[in-house]
């Protein structure tokens, strides 16, 4: 079977699309052998413009898309080139394919999707790794015809294209229960990576969101317990990806900490409200009942920190620039980023990946 991670946030702006793109291309760099595929099943299509092209609209080439369903903006670089893929050559067509099919035998992923350093060398990224792109036309896609049991449907069509030799990163919209594509991208996903900020009240959406929420929580504006929330909805389908990390994006690194059983380092500032973090996340997850059943393992409360929690630390802006600029990956220009960034949780991927050691 393909390990197949999907990302995710209640919350948009938060480095989610960053992650994922930054992370496929240091496990391809890392896992030669493999092939490794950023499926993009965001409206917005940054993981996929990060990766092929840049997020930034070129000065030189500036094209004007009036139709976008964000007003009228430029289009970068990357939406240009992906603009330009045939649809079945990205998520879009992926999905309508899964629809259409019996459970997909007749499916080859080769066909949904391009090798990223074939199609766009500037990149420099590792000949193993590909791109089957989102962005605004998965809009496009009957989203009448994804209610539940056709999430199902894709999702478990989805797993079986996969043979062992894929690793497949999936981008999602923070919309989860709203944009049905990327629920599908959370139901077809063994491993469900949170992305999060050191910020407390931005962890509590992931419970506390009245529509998109990720787990069972408290509704703030009734005060009561809600009944639903995503992974919830992807249980009730009979399928069960799993919590695997919990992944603070863009953190400070400091040479002392006073967390204890973690193996990343941050200020005290940002120490005191992953601390609070996690113990909101032991006693409603792993110590509570539903959400329970959602994490991978079930560990004590001084185990906690150690088995989920995981940090990248804050990339150069000179890094970032470029990546928007020319879709030049980060790993691509720091190799010492590219280890740090692969050694958080997708070390060793003939296991489950456990307890690793998180230092750059």
């Amino acid at each position: 079977m393909a390990e197949i991670f999907v990302y995710v946030s209640p919350r948009g702006g938060i480095g989610k699309s960053t992650m994922v793109s930054s992370m496929a291309a240091a496990t391809a760099t890392k896992h030669p052998d493999r092939k490794v595929l950023v499926l993009d099943l965001s409206m917005h299509g940054s993981a996929s413009y990060q990766i092929y092209g840049g997020t930034q609209a070129p000065v030189e080439d500036r094209i004007a898309f009036p139709e976008h369903p964000h007003g009228t903006h430029f289009l970068s670089r990357g939406e240009q080139l992906v603009d330009q893929l045939q649809p079945e050559k990205t998520a879009r067509g992926l999905i309508q394919a899964a629809l259409a099919s019996s459970g997909g035998d007749d499916i080859s992923i080769m066909d949904h999707c391009v090798n990223v350093a074939a199609e766009f060398p500037k990149g420099k990224s590792p000949s193993n790794l590909y791109l089957c792109a989102g962005g605004y036309k998965l809009s496009k896609l009957d989203f009448t015809a994804l209610a539940d049991d056709n999430v199902k449907h894709v999702a478990n069509t989805l797993r079986s294209c996969f043979t062992s030799e894929w690793v497949v990163l999936v981008d999602t919209d923070a919309e989860l229960h709203e944009r049905p594509a990327s629920l599908c991208g959370l139901a077809c996903a063994d491993l469900v990576c949170i992305i999060a900020s050191p910020v407390y009240d931005d962890w509590l959406r992931n419970f506390t969101d009245p529509i998109n929420a990720l787990l069972f929580g408290t509704d703030p504006s009734s005060g009561k317990f809600k009944k639903t929330c995503a992974l919830a909805t992807i249980y009730g389908m009979g399928l069960q990806p799993k919590i695997h990390a919990i992944l603070f994006n863009s953190v400070q690194k400091a040479g002392n900490t006073d967390l204890e059983n973690i193996g990343f380092s941050v200020p005290a500032d940002t120490a005191t409200q992953i601390k609070s973090i996690t113990q909101h996340a032991f006693e409603q997850t792993v110590n509570r009942n539903p959400n329970k059943k959602f994490f991978a393992d079930v560990v004590e409360e001084n185990e906690f920190s150690k088995r989920y929690l995981c940090a990248v630390y804050n990339i150069k802006q000179s890094v970032l620039l470029k990546a928007k600029e020319e879709g030049v990956a980060s790993p691509m220009q720091d190799p010492e980023l590219c280890n740090h960034m692969h050694r958080t949780h997708l070390t060793d991927l003939s296991s489950t990946m456990r307890n690793l050691n998180l230092s750059p």
